[in-house]
């Protein structure tokens, strides 16, 4: 089983994000009540959430470049990562 919580892989995604902490998150949340929703959406609807635009291209620039099942495997097995 990938997540035994709802949207794990994708919480732990968001915060590789830079800048992206845990009020965003929570507004991220709020905004669109499913993670896997918001990552996956784009930027006009992530304006929509309320959040700002610095907020808005660092995410759409940072979800691209990252795995969320990647990262929470590593999440959970560190040493996974530097044997990658």
């Amino acid at each position: 089983m990938i997540d035994t919580v709802p949207n794990l892989k994708y919480w732990v995604a968001f915060t590789r994000i830079l800048n992206l902490g845990p009020v965003c998150l929570r507004q991220i949340e709020a905004g669109f009540g499913d993670l896997s929703d918001a990552w996956k959406t784009g930027q006009a609807d992530l304006a929509n959430a309320r959040l700002n635009r610095s907020t808005v291209m660092q995410i759409v620039s940072g979800c691209p470049e990252i795995d969320p099942i990647l990262k929470w495997l590593y999440w959970k097995r560190p040493e996974l990562e530097s044997s990658a």
